[in-house]
């Protein structure tokens, strides 16, 4: 379910996140789990580039075919920038999750919470693969 998965993926307990090592700012895929469940991704909806949320807040909804679905936030952060792209080509989150499929950027409140997420082993185990 996570097969092309990149190092550097540090998966929350639902919410992977791709660590950004240059900029510090995690960046914000949909696993290739989440799409394959969901089936063809239609519409995104995004925060704005300033909004802050607390770890567990929506921050936006993703929308396919047979369902939608609600964002969470791994961690408080704010928003520093968003994929744009996806509005007008959600599909970009089928095609490449974790490339030009990504969500959002975002800056942390903490980063020692980097610390608690999970490595792709223990990510795999949680979702059970």
């Amino acid at each position: 379910m996570i097969s092309g998965q990149p190092a550097g993926i540090l998966p929350a307990q639902t919410t992977p996140l791709y660590l950004n090592r240059e900029s510090r700012c995690p960046t914000f895929p949909t696993i290739s789990a989440i799409p394959a469940k969901l089936g063809d991704i239609v519409f995104v909806s995004l925060p704005s580039v300033g909004d802050t949320f607390e770890e567990g807040d929506s921050f936006g909804t993703i929308e396919a075919v047979k369902a939608v679905s609600e964002l969470y936030s791994p961690m408080g952060s704010e928003i520093v920038e968003i994929n744009e792209h996806l509005d007008a080509d959600p599909g970009a989150i089928n095609r490449d999750p974790y490339g030009e499929g990504w969500m959002v950027r975002l800056k942390m409140n903490e980063p020692s919470d980097l610390d608690r997420l999970m490595d792709v082993d223990a990510y795999k185990k949680h979702v059970g693969e």
